[in-house]
């Protein structure tokens, strides 16, 4: 189970990882969000007995903010999905009849996927397939750096220098709901996605690296930091935040590999 932002969305593709695990994944990634509300639900689920990956960014203050803008949009997805109707369900297994049947709508063989794989502009804007991977084309962005720009002064506008403790406080609610997860059998991979160019230097600068690493020492589950993964470290966001479609197909067999090795989805015992 994929939960995360845009980061996820576009950086990881979900047949792909699939693929290098030899299990199935499910994409619950979405865009402009932070992933706990969906995460905690999952906790809360006592029918759910998986593994969660989860997008870890910089630490920032509305992280334990349920009101926060960064929270209401998966929210409202969650709401919706413990009060769809049985119309909605039979809507949805339809559309998963066809896709599952139809090649030309599966994501490696879109006519998007083949042409941008091989080099030819596929236009811009968020695409998102049937499997909610968003491929973006920015190795032919007409104008990159203004990409890059653009989300360092989102980022410079979003982010609050966090103290240690609350990065304790927020470890220890994450690991809450991970021990619930751990309990049914399954377990929970924080990952920190690639930044880059001058959204780096401003999450450096408010979250620096050494807050991950406390962060990581205090979570229950998983935790890994791109940057201390020798064939993770040198992949580049073209625009700062995200990766290019190409580089997230192989960020997405290298983190497989990367779980696979490192015995990620061994049961914890109970």
């Amino acid at each position: 189970m994929l939960v995360g932002s845009s980061r996820f969305q576009l950086g990881i593709e979900p047949d792909i990882l699939a693929n290098a695990i030899d299990r199935p994944v499910a994409n619950l990634a979405i865009s402009a969000s932070l992933p706990f509300t969906v995460l905690e639900d999952l906790a809360n689920d006592s029918e759910f007995e998986g593994w969660v990956l989860c997008d870890i960014g910089a630490f920032r203050k509305d992280e334990d903010d349920p009101t926060a803008a960064a929270a209401s949009l998966p929210q409202s997805y969650v709401s919706y999905f413990h009060t769809r109707t049985s119309v909605s369900d039979l809507e949805i297994g339809a559309r998963e009849f066809f896709q599952e049947r139809f090649a030309f709508l599966q994501p490696p063989f879109s006519p998007h996927t083949r042409l941008m794989r091989l080099g030819v502009p596929t236009g811009f804007g968020q695409k998102i397939t049937s499997n909610r991977f968003s491929p973006y084309d920015f190795a032919h962005s007409p104008d990159i750096e203004s990409a890059r720009l653009h989300w360092e002064r989102t980022f410079r506008e979003a982010l609050v220098p966090v103290s240690d403790d609350q990065v304790l406080r927020f470890a220890e609610k994450l690991s809450a709901w991970a021990q619930r997860i751990q309990a049914r059998g399954g377990n929970v991979i924080f990952l920190r996605m690639v930044s880059s160019y001058g959204v780096r230097v401003v999450e450096d600068a408010v979250s620096p690296r050494a807050q991950w690493d406390l962060f990581a020492s205090h979570v229950a589950g998983i935790a890994i930091h791109y940057e201390d993964v020798p064939s993770l470290r040198n992949f580049q966001a073209m625009d700062g935040s995200h990766l290019d479609a190409n580089d997230a197909r192989v960020f997405s067999r290298e983190l497989g590999r990367l779980l696979v090795e490192r015995d990620a989805f061994r049961a914890v015992p109970r």
